[in-house]
């Protein structure tokens, strides 16, 4: 109780635009349009108060980032592309928050937000639990039997689109996990976090994710290596090698191991994504062209092409391609300004890791949530610049 008091105060004591980050942090656990409303109506009362235009001016890879959606918004407007609008519009709407999330945040709401994210990751857990009881039942199987299923329809979400974006959303969630776990010193409180990790993976194996354990199995050690504790580095490894045994040992460990029909279909959609590219190389269709062709060339059914390397080029053609890596650049390059933070370092590089590495197999970032907290990580590390 003495914990959550002196967070409320801590709160009270903060201001309106720090306040109004906290709030877009909580609408990231609503439903997408209800999400959407409340981080547009933070976007536009930095715009009216005359702050978001000098923001989004000294924004780092600004030019190439807003190149890029304005390109985008261009070229699906071109192939009526509208769910490449709708995808381009969410692109601006995260890069002018992020524009005021970097010239208002500061360490103290930046740890306070990452806490309230953790806590808010645990109350969704109960409907996560309630969902999974949900669809056990419709397969006639008792929430006991732990029965996770293939249709995606039948794999808890919550407030999420899918289980694959709630799943990328557990991942950062464990890498939170791992920031405020280094970051504090009370046992208790390391205790809660390893807590909250362990719920989280706990809600992970219940999406029935595949792709979301390979990413963790590399973050978690990566992440104590940027942070320089040798010991939780061997630990996390040799944590990860027995986790591995296991699943060879007995494959039935982790959910829809053996059915291997989705990774088949992968390569159909590649396939069909290749010969978009062939079609569309310079500017694509605008974002999810893949969803827009395979109609048309009756390719496999997918909204994407389930690999962001393979997607950019297909969506995005190779100008914007080119215009989304110099924005990353300039990006990795501030990123690099803040090794000496160790913690805060650890947590970029292991959400990028997520983003490369879970990438391979499909594109949970075009969703709100998940950009939207990736990008916030991100650029984080404008707050030293600022403070210093």
């Amino acid at each position: 109780m003495q914990y959550i008091r002196s967070r409320i105060e801590d709160i009270k004591s903060l201001s309106l635009e720090d306040k109004l980050i906290l709030f877009v942090a909580f609408a990231l656990f609503l439903p997408m349009y209800a999400s959407t409303i409340c981080i547009a109506s933070v976007t536009i009362y930095a715009l009216f108060k005359k702050n978001l235009i000098s923001s989004i001016k000294h924004q780092t890879g600004a030019k190439f980032l807003y190149a890029f959606c304005l390109l985008e918004i261009v070229v699906s407007l071109f192939y009526a592309n509208s769910i490449g609008v709708i995808n381009a519009l969410g692109m601006l709407l995260i890069g002018a928050y992020v524009a005021y999330y970097r010239d208002h945040i500061s360490s103290k709401v930046f740890d306070l937000m990452i806490e309230m994210i953790l806590l808010l990751s645990l109350i969704i857990t109960a409907f996560g639990l309630f969902e999974f009881n949900y669809y056990s039942q419709l397969a006639d199987h008792s929430f006991f039997d732990f029965y996770v299923q293939n249709k995606p329809s039948r794999r808890i979400h919550v407030t999420f689109l899918n289980a694959n974006i709630y799943a990328t959303m557990i991942e950062f969630f464990v890498v939170c996990c791992l920031y405020k776990w280094v970051s504090c010193s009370s046992l208790k409180e390391k205790a809660f976090y390893v807590f909250c990790g362990v719920v989280n993976l706990i809600m992970l194996y219940l999406t029935g994710c595949r792709t979301a354990f390979i990413p963790l199995a590399l973050v978690v050690p990566v992440f104590f290596i940027c942070y320089g504790e040798r010991k939780w580095i061997l630990f996390s490894i040799g944590l990860i090698l027995a986790g591995i045994i296991a699943v060879l040992l007995i494959p039935d460990l982790i959910p829809r191991l053996s059915d291997i029909s989705t990774l088949e279909s992968r390569f159909d959609i590649w396939y069909g994504a290749f010969q978009g590219i062939t079609m569309y190389p310079l500017f694509g269709n605008g974002p999810q062209t893949y969803g827009r062709l395979y109609p048309i060339y009756d390719w496999h059914k997918a909204p994407h092409a389930h690999n962001i390397y393979i997607d950019a080029i297909s969506s995005y053609g190779i100008i914007g391609t080119v215009l989304l890596v110099g924005y990353y650049v300039y990006l990795g390059k501030e990123m690099m300004q803040v090794r000496k933070h160790k913690s805060l370092f650890g947590m970029m590089v292991s959400f990028v890791l997520v983003y490369l590495i879970h990438g391979l197999l499909d594109c949970t970032l075009n969703a709100l949530w998940t950009g939207m907290l990736f990008f916030v990580v991100l650029n984080t590390g404008a707050m030293y610049r600022k403070e210093n």
